[in-house]
């Protein structure tokens, strides 16, 4: 059966438990989270209504505050009437001054009462008149004292009542004589001065009603104000509730859409039939409920619109949002339908799939094991080559030791030779001794020139040169000395033999020589013995024979031999000359035919000269001396053959010896590859034990709290308490198996936890069933619970199958590993079976491939380590990763990881440097400084700097390190100004507005030479009203972090 892509897989299995309060937070519970029970769901329900009342109660409460203040401001405009109107009735006294001095005048008795009668008069009138317009006054605000307090209600008829009696007093006020006329005006100034009290208390009456009028006329503002954000606010929680709808309506109908469009194969075509049947039904309502929330969330925008616009929310439009709940609860549950369907269409193929991985983990151990078992003979084999190498070199060592031995014979014989023929009395004996002597210092130099590889090329040639002269030195001295010594000698032995003294003498003297020629004996045997251990020593006999005969031959002039002793050193050099040819004709049997052997075979055709007892002591001695040339050229012959074999074998070992090392280095790439895909799948292993671990913990909370309220129904806990007994399991480290074991048990306990959990529920949901006689609400929440659990279980099915796609690459990797293995296997034991002498190239190459080895180590630990240490560092993740905490009953909060807390300082200082670069006269919300570094330049004429960042979109570690160079201009910092560049610029459109983010980096010259360099990053949100959204809702990152700063030289 075809999976439905990935992506829209994840987004149907959505779970909506974590939904109880969605979007702005007052949406009610959906999924299977709004089935905890009916009390919950209850509650929310009375909390919508309450917020739908409470918009209405403030709509409803703004209307007849704003008729009260329309009232309130008609009332104070005829209250500031009334008091313009009394402030006109105070009268001046300027005019009472000059009547009062005219009546207490003395003299007016006299002249009578006429002469002040008609000021008197229009004094009284004017008065009268007075009280009368506040009279009628008094009457208005007596009429319309509704607006008054009870006090000033009784304020005011107590002042109409004392202005109707000064009225009164007034009309009978009369004079017809001076006295009477005094008597009046006393009475009329008496009236005024009660008509000012009361005129004074009235209009402060009146102003103090004004002043209400006024606070309560702000206060009511003020309310309406506060009211209209409120219902500003809820209208937007509203609008962004439709606008949260609308978005996982949209989600809904991608996932349906995806699954419709998904082709399905081997699988139950009915069962497909029915789900995409449900499919369609379901994206008919998302369709139609969807139209429907637009309307009312283009309304209810255009509604806020309007009203801010007027500065008047009484009137903005609202919705039955109990409705729209019950829609979209109408939306989730057939949206929960189609996924239970679906659900069936994975269990059976998470089941196979489970155990197909159990097979795969059964295989990849045995590949394991036969990987331990082919890489354990590839350590034998490395054993057994190294052993070989230890045996080369000391067979090296023995050789060099044996060379070392008969070079330091050969220069001691020589100079036996040559201190014999400088103290002999011949005239020429210094010459020969000269030419000895120098040969010596040859062969004493020869002590630090030859080595076991090039002995002989160097050792043989200068030793046999320095036979050749020895020989030649000797033939010369035996011409010139010996045969005049052996004629004085025969002289002599005539007239010894006449006397007993001189045959004691001879006979003493014999003795001497004979011991002399059993001490050349042992030193023949001494050769002998080394020829018999190696092919080595066998080349070094000619020199040894060859100082043999030079001995015999100075012995020769000296002794008259006898014929036995002659005998016993001809069978000495016989038995030498007999084994010499015994190992040539063994070495002819055993070695290559194609070779050409003619000169050994030559050599071994010669016949040796035999010894003649018949014959005199000189023919004897010839035959020795032959006897010796013979071996001697047997000897070099057979070194020859030897050396000619020896440099044949060399050069088909070194051939194989370079094939093979290009061989390994090939494989060595390939291992190297094979061990790069097993750290990425032991990587991949150990996210997967990381993420099960982190769920199965989440699994035991769940199933603590599940437990605990089935402890309070008296349900059984017992299973589920054996489930949360269970000890965590250590995590395994750098082991497939176990990693692969502990994901396998870890699956079965959450998948238990969830098995149990369950059954608990139901246990549960039946008690609480019989209590509040709710099955069907139960029922459903029981369901959902079902589906989550469906969910996860899904969840770790993905996870199951990428780790099986992680088992097949693995298997293919030790099934090519294996395959390299033994091909290696077979060209070691080849190369085994051949290697017979020296690797000293093979060594070499060795050595440097581990310290190639051992360097590209160091370098990748160092680059780790830089590496980590700055992508591991809380800069950079606090400035790359940070998350914004959002509550969703208020303002969002801003948590700033930086380093630098105090935010509206970077803002003050930074904000300005947004226009700089953007052109936006637009201030940004968010600046928050990311780093600072302080650096001593060494440019003195010249700021040029490198600063490097990391650059966090991209995806390659080894790219993310990049620099900025920056030449900044020498007067830049004229007048403590600062420089300042940009390190990134970018705009995101989202469907809740647009966010502009700007990083860039302000440099400061803190004194001469020294100069700090802050990193800042600004975010700028325009906000799109539809969504409910702003800027304190925006995360503040930055994909530029400056990590260093160097100077650009």
């Amino acid at each position: 059966m075809k999976k439905i892509n990935k992506k829209s897989t994840k987004r149907f299995l959505l779970s909506f438990g974590g939904f109880l309060l969605l979007g702005t937070g007052i949406g009610i519970g959906i999924g299977s989270g709004k089935t905890i029970n009916q009390n919950q769901i209850s509650f929310l329900n009375t909390k919508i209504n309450n917020l739908s009342f409470q918009l209405r109660e403030y709509s409803e409460a703004n209307k007849q505050d704003k008729s009260k203040v329309q009232n309130l401001k008609i009332q104070r405009e005829q209250l500031q009437l009334f008091a313009q109107d009394l402030s006109n009735l105070t009268s001046s006294n300027a005019n009472l001054d000059k009547l009062s001095s005219n009546i207490s005048n003395p003299k007016a008795s006299n002249d009578g009462f006429k002469a002040f009668e008609q000021p008197f008069l229009n004094w009284k009138e004017s008065l009268s008149k007075k009280v009368l317009s506040l009279t009628k006054t008094l009457k208005k605000l007596s009429d319309n004292s509704n607006n008054f307090t009870e006090d000033s209600q009784k304020a005011i008829a107590s002042s109409l009542k004392k202005v109707k009696n000064l009225s009164n007093s007034l009309k009978s006020i009369t004079f017809n004589n001076t006295s009477s006329a005094v008597k009046a005006f006393n009475s009329i100034q008496k009236a005024q001065n009660t008509f000012l009290t009361q005129l004074t208390n009235v209009i402060n009456l009146v102003s103090n009603q004004i002043r209400k009028h006024k606070q309560e006329v702000d206060d009511l503002n003020d309310q309406i104000t506060q009211r209209d954000e409120k219902i500003k606010e809820l209208a937007e929680k509203l609008i962004s509730q439709l606008g949260f709808y609308l978005k996982w309506m949209s989600e809904f109908k991608g996932t349906l859409k995806d699954f419709d469009d998904s082709k399905f194969e081997k699988t139950d075509k009915v069962q497909v039939e029915k789900i995409k049947t449900k499919v369609n039904s379901t994206l008919k309502l998302l369709t139609t409920k969807e139209a429907y929330f637009n309307q009312l969330f283009e309304q209810m925008n255009q509604s806020l619109t309007d009203a801010q616009d007027d500065n008047d929310y009484s009137n903005i439009q609202s919705y039955d949002l109990n409705d729209v709940n019950k829609s979209f609860e109408r939306i989730i549950k057939e949206y929960d339908s189609v996924k239970d369907l679906i659900n069936t269409l994975y269990e059976k193929e998470i089941k196979q799939k489970i155990s197909h991985i159990s097979a795969q983990s059964q295989q990849i151990n045995n590949l394991e094991q036969q990987n331990n078992e082919l890489q354990n003979q590839v350590d034998s084999l490395n054993n057994q080559k190294t052993t070989l190498e230890q045996n080369l070199e000391q067979t090296k060592n023995d050789l060099m030791s044996n060379l070392a031995l008969v070079l330091e014979n050969q220069i001691t014989t020589l100079d036996t030779i040559e201190q014999t023929i400088r103290s002999s009395s011949d005239a020429n004996a210094d010459a020969s001794a000269d030419k000895l002597k120098n040969q010596i210092e040859i062969l004493t130099n020869l002590k630090t020139q030859y080595t076991a590889d090039n002995y002989s090329q160097t050792f043989i040639t200068v030793v046999n040169n320095a036979l050749k002269v020895a020989q030649e030195v000797i033939q010369e001295y035996k011409s010139n000395v010996l045969d005049t010594l052996k004629v004085q000698y025969q002289n002599t032995l005539e007239s010894l033999n006449s006397t007993k003294e001189e045959l004691v003498a001879t006979q003493s003297e014999l003795n001497a020589k004979n011991q002399e020629l059993t001490n050349t004996q042992n030193a023949l045997n001494s050769v002998r013995a080394e020829l018999e251990k190696n092919k080595i020593i066998l080349t070094k006999t000619q020199e040894t024979l060859r100082t043999t005969q030079s001995q015999l031959e100075a012995l020769n002039t000296q002794i008259i031999i006898s014929k036995v002793e002659a005998k016993t050193v001809y069978d000495n050099v016989k038995e030498l000359y007999d084994n010499i040819k015994t190992k040539a004709q063994d070495f002819l049997g055993s070695v290559n035919q194609n070779l050409d052997f003619s000169h050994l075979r030559s050599q071994l055709a010669k016949i040796a000269p035999t010894f003649d007892e018949r014959a005199n002591l000189e023919q004897n001695q010839a035959n020795i001396k032959s006897l010796i040339e013979l071996s001697t050229n047997l000897n070099s012959a057979y070194q020859s053959a030897l050396q000619q074999d020896y440099d044949i074998n060399t050069a088909i070992l070194n051939n194989s010896i370079s094939s093979l090392n290009s061989s390994i280095a090939e494989l060595q790439k390939n291992v190297n590859n094979l061990s790069q895909r097993q750290n990425i799948y032991s990587t991949l292993l150990v996210s997967n034990v990381n993420s099960l671990t982190r769920e199965y913990k989440n699994r035991k909370s769940l199933a603590i709290k599940i437990k605990l309220a089935a402890e309070q129904w008296q349900i059984n806990v017992s299973e589920i308490k054996k489930l949360l007994a269970l000890s965590d399991l250590q995590t395994p480290e750098n082991n497939a198996e176990k990693q692969i074991d502990f994901i396998n048990e870890y699956t079965n306990r959450i998948i238990n936890l969830y098995t149990e959990t369950i059954q608990l529920q139901k246990k549960i949901v039946a008690k609480t069933e019989n209590t509040l006689n709710s099955k069907n609400n139960l029922s459903k929440k029981l369901q959902n619970q079902l589906d989550l659990a469906n969910d996860e279980i899904r969840g770790k099915a993905f996870t199951i199958k990428n780790l099986n796609n992680e088992n097949q690459n693995y298997k293919k990797n030790l099934i090519e590993k294996n395959s390299l293995i033994n091909s290696l296997q077979n060209q070691i034991q080849t190369v085994t079976n051949q290697l017979k002498s020296s690797q000293v190239e093979k060594t070499s190459i060795e050595t440097q491939l581990s310290k190639v080895r051992s360097d590209l180590s160091t370098m990748t630990t160092n680059y780790t380590k830089f590496k980590n240490l700055i992508l591991n560092s809380k800069l950079y993740k606090n400035a790359t990763k940070h998350v914004l905490f959002y509550q969703p009953y208020g303002f969002g909060t801003e948590l700033y990881g930086t380093g630098y807390k105090n935010t509206n300082t970077d803002k003050q200082k930074y904000g300005e440097y947004f226009y700089n670069f953007t052109g936006n006269p637009k201030k940004p919300q968010q600046v928050s400084v990311l780093n600072r570094i302080n650096i001593l330049s060494r440019g003195n004429y010249q700021y040029k700097f490198k600063i490097y960042y990391i650059d966090a979109n991209e995806t390659d570690d080894a790219n993310k390190l990049k620099v900025k160079k920056v030449q900044i201009p020498l007067d830049a910092f004229n007048n403590d100004r600062k420089y300042s560049f940009k390190l990134n610029l970018s705009e995101k459109e989202t469907n809740a507005g647009k966010t502009t983010s700007l990083q860039f980096v302000v440099v400061r010259r803190i004194e001469f030479g020294k100069f700090e360099f802050t990193n800042v990053v600004a975010n700028l949100f325009t906000k799109d009203y539809g969504r409910g959204l702003d800027y304190y809702n925006l995360v503040i990152t930055s994909p530029t972090v400056m990590v260093a700063v160097d100077d650009d030289e």
